[in-house]
């Protein structure tokens, strides 16, 4: 399920994440390919710690030339990031994103909530399966 703002109708989206560490295992690189209504988006992502900050954060790469730094935690099978982005209309807004890994190791469920000029939805709930190996 996905909403593009508080009063558009909900739509389907279809992802792929595909994770690899990097740099030694220091580092996770994360290619991003979303599909939704006719239209593809795609993202690259890196994950890691911060020595100076001590804390983990994200950098997100998108295909329109912008960069978004992010604030990551984990805590048990919790993962959250939340950041700031410019949205297509040039406004900025919030986002946090919560992910709760399965006990298996292999899915994952979560939400992503945005907010935008004093106005807060969920942009984005859904579930995922690690596909087996071949």
């Amino acid at each position: 399920m996905c909403k593009d703002d508080p009063t558009s109708s909900e739509h389907k989206v279809v992802g792929t994440l595909h994770n690899s560490w990097i740099l030694g295992g220091f580092f996770v690189e994360i290619t991003h390919l979303w599909k939704s209504d006719g239209k593809e988006s795609r993202s690259l992502e890196i994950v890691g710690y911060d020595l100076h900050r001590k804390a983990f954060t994200s950098h997100i790469f998108r295909p329109n030339g912008a960069v978004e730094a992010a604030n990551v935690s984990f805590d048990g099978r919790t993962y959250v990031i939340s950041g700031t982005s410019i949205g297509d209309d040039g406004n900025e807004e919030r986002w946090t994103c919560t992910w709760i890994m399965g006990a298996d190791g292999a899915s994952q469920s979560g939400k992503c909530e945005v907010e935008k000029a004093g106005v807060r939805w969920i942009s984005w709930a859904g579930k995922g399966t690690k596909p087996k190996a071949r």
